[in-house]
C-alpha cells in the first residue's frame, strides 16, 4: 500500500503505450509514476515515523528487552525498505510492458528470498532486532539494483528522468490507481473484519470455528495466481479497433482459471471433512453446514477473480470498484445483524454477497471484451478449445 496504487496502474498503462507502438508514452509514464511513488512512500515513511515519535510504542506494546531508541532505529529501517520497494514494484513494471512477466516475478521472488537470507544471517550471527531490519533493507536495495541492472540490458529506452513528464500523464493513472486499492481493502474487510465482529459478537470461541472453517474452503483461490501473468498479455493485446484478439485470450484465461477453481472445490468439498478433522485433531467440530456455505462463499469469490483479469488489465476496475467498495461497507453491519442467527447466517451473507460481485465483475469484463453472456459461457464451460473470436 506504500505507493497507492500507483505502480500497478502506471505497469497496466506502460504496457499498453508500449504494445501501441508509443514507447515515448510508455517512458512518460514510468518517469512521471517515479516521481510521485517516490513522494508518496517517502511522505508515507515521514507519518509513519513521525507517529513512531509521537507515541511511546516500547510502553505501549508492552516491550521489554526493546527501548525506544532500538525501537526508532527499526522503524527507520523499515520506512526506508519501504521507500525502496515501492521503487521496485514500478521496476517490475519494465519487464511487465515488455510482456516478460516471469522473468520480473523471477526477480522480485530472488529479491524476497535474499531478504529473508540476509536477515536470517544477521539473527543467525547474533544481531538484534536493528541488525534484522538492517539486512532487509540491504537486501532490498541490493535487489533493487540487481533489478534495474538487469530491466537496463532487457530494456535500455526504459530510463529514470524527468523528460517527458507531463501532468496529464500522472493525472490519468489516479482513478486506477486508487481503484485498484479498493479490492485489498475490501478483501481485507472481508477476511480480518469479519473475524472481529464474529469475536465481539460471539466470542474466541466462535472465532476459532469460523476461521478454522473458511481457512480450508480458501483452498480453492490458491488457483487464481495463476491468473497474473494473463494480465500483462491482456493489457499488451488491448486495441480498441480490433478486439478479438483481447476477448480470445479473456475467454481462454477465463476457461483455464474458472475450470480449475471448480475442480479444487470439487476436491475440497469431497476430502474436506477428513483434512478438517486431521488437521484440527478434532480439537475443533466440523460442521457440515458451515463449512458448505463458505466453500460457497470462497468459490464464488475465487470466480470474480477468476474472471478479473481483462477488467484490470486495461485499467478500467473503477467501477467495480466503487461497488466493492460499498459492498464491503455494508457487510460488516450485515454480519452485525445476522450475528443473532450464529454462524451458519454470517456464513450465508457472506455467500451473497460475493455471488454479488461476481455478477458485477462478470457483467464488466463481458462489457470490456465486447463478449456477451451466452457465447462466453459457451466458450468458458462448452467443450472443445474455448477460444474463438
Amino acid at each position: 500500500m506504500s505507493d497507492l496504487g500507483f505502480a500497478g496502474a502506471a505497469n497496466r498503462e506502460m504496457a499498453m503505450r508500449r504494445a501501441r507502438g508509443d514507447r515515448d508514452g510508455a517512458l512518460a509514464v514510468f518517469r512521471g509514476a517515479s516521481v510521485l511513488i517516490l513522494a508518496l512512500s517517502m511522505g508515507l515513511a515521514g507519518l509513519f515515523l513521525g507517529g513512531v515519535a509521537a507515541l511511546d510504542l516500547s510502553a505501549l506494546l508492552g516491550l521489554q528487552r526493546i527501548g525506544p531508541q532500538m525501537l526508532a532505529l527499526v522503524m527507520l529501517c523499515l520506512a526506508l525498505k519501504l521507500v525502496i520497494e515501492s521503487q521496485t514494484r514500478l521496476l517490475f513494471g519494465g519487464f511487465y510492458c515488455v510482456q516478460q512477466y516471469a522473468r520480473g516475478f523471477l526477480v522480485l521472488a530472488a529479491i524476497r528470498l535474499g531478504q529473508l537470507g540476509a536477515s536470517t544471517l544477521a539473527l543467525i550471527c547474533g544481531g538484534g532486532p536493528v541488525a534484522v531490519a538492517l539486512a532487509m533493507v540491504l537486501a532490498e536495495l541490493a535487489g533493487g539494483v540487481g533489478m534495474r541492472l538487469a530491466l537496463r540490458r532487457r530494456v535500455p529506452w526504459l530510463r529514470y528522468g524527468l523528460h517527458g513528464v507531463r501532468r496529464a500523464d500522472i493525472a490519468a493513472l489516479l482513478r486506477p490507481a486508487l481503484a485498484g486499492m479498493a479490492i485489498p481493502l475490501g478483501l481485507a474487510v472481508s477476511h480480518q473484519g469479519v473475524r472481529l465482529v464474529i469475536g465481539v459478537m460471539l466470542g474466541p470461541a466462535a472465532v476459532v470455528v469460523f476461521t478454522t472453517h473458511r481457512q480450508l474452503t480458501r483452498m480453492v483461490s490458491v488457483v487464481v495466481s495463476l491468473a497474473h501473468p494473463v494480465q500483462a498479455e491482456l493489457s499488451a493485446l488491448y486495441d480498441r479497433s480490433d478486439p478479438a484478439p483481447f476477448r480470445a485470450l479473456s475467454r481462454a484465461a477465463a476457461r483455464l482459471l474458472v475450470r480449475a477453481v471448480l475442480a479444487v472445490a470439487l476436491g475440497v468439498a469431497l476430502i474436506g471433512g477428513m483434512v478438517f478433522v486431521t488437521w484440527t485433531g478434532g480439537a475443533v467440530g466440523f460442521d457440515t453446514v458451515l463449512f458448505g456455505l463458505l466453500l460457497a462463499a470462497a468459490v464464488a469469490e475465487s470466480l470474480w477473480l477468476a474472471v478479473f483479469p481483462p477488467v484490470i488489465a486495461i485499467n478500467r476496475h473503477i467501477g467495480v470498484a466503487r461497488i466493492y467498495l460499498v459492498l464491503s461497507a455494508v457487510l460488516l453491519p450485515c454480519v452485525w445483524a445476522a450475528a443473532a442467527g450464529g454462524l451458519l447466517a454470517i456464513a450465508a451473507v457472506l455467500v451473497v454477497l460475493e455471488l454479488v460481485f461476481f455478477a458485477t465483475v462478470l457483467r464488466t469484463a463481458w462489457q470490456v471484451t465486447g463478449d456477451s453472456g451466452a457465447a462466453w459461457l459457451r466458450a468458458v464451460l462448452g467443450p472443445g478449445g474455448g477460444g474463438g473470436r
